[in-house]
């Protein structure tokens, strides 16, 4: 580990000049926020433990689940959220929180166009573990999904 940053009220307040929202974390949901913050008009600093950005998310290697979406309709894939929810729960053996599992199956396809929206293209689909239909999301490039 490297050594440990002490920050004088002198530095906090220089970076409270620069600086108007915390970000803790570089994996996936960190670097979301941060761009997210930006565009909203905010001064984002994201503070990371690792020598790495990406955190988990590097580890990430089939791609992105999601129902009814752009991809799925282009491909020919029809889908809807309540299977992707049930299969979801199933393959979580059924120890999923519902509300939290709920919120996600039912925005997952925001997440897909918002990536698109970034010029990262997931324009691809695959067939995972435990899934009736192509729903796992991924770039045509078969770049890997984390560090893409």
């Amino acid at each position: 580990m490297g050594d440990k940053f002490v920050f004088e009220p002198t530095s906090i307040e220089k970076l409270q000049d620069q600086y108007d929202t915390i970000v803790i974390g570089s994996g996936s949901t960190g670097l979301v926020s941060a761009i997210q913050a930006h565009e909203l008009g905010l001064k984002p600093v994201i503070l990371e433990k690792m020598e790495q950005i990406g955190g988990n998310t590097n580890r990430a290697s089939s791609g992105m689940n999601a129902a009814e979406t752009n991809v799925q309709f282009q491909h020919g894939v029809i889908d809807n959220f309540e299977d992707f929810y049930r299969e979801t729960y199933r393959g979580g053996g059924k120890l999923n929180d519902q509300d939290l599992l709920s919120y996600f199956t039912n925005h997952a396809a925001l997440a897909v166009d918002w990536l698109a929206d970034h010029n990262i293209k997931l324009d691809d689909l695959t067939i995972t573990g435990g899934m009736s239909k192509m729903r796992t999301h991924r770039p045509a490039t078969m770049a890997p999904i984390g560090a893409f």
